[in-house]
């Protein structure tokens, strides 16, 4: 079997990786300019 396809990942928010602290993050970084 190597047959293979291009693929695009999504992970909703909290599904598979936690991402409440980068969001924080980049919004606190954002509004500090």
């Amino acid at each position: 079997m190597t047959d293979s396809r291009p693929a695009i990942l999504f992970d909703v928010d909290g599904t598979l990786v936690d991402t409440n602290y980068l969001h924080t993050l980049a919004w606190w970084r954002a509004l500090q300019d």
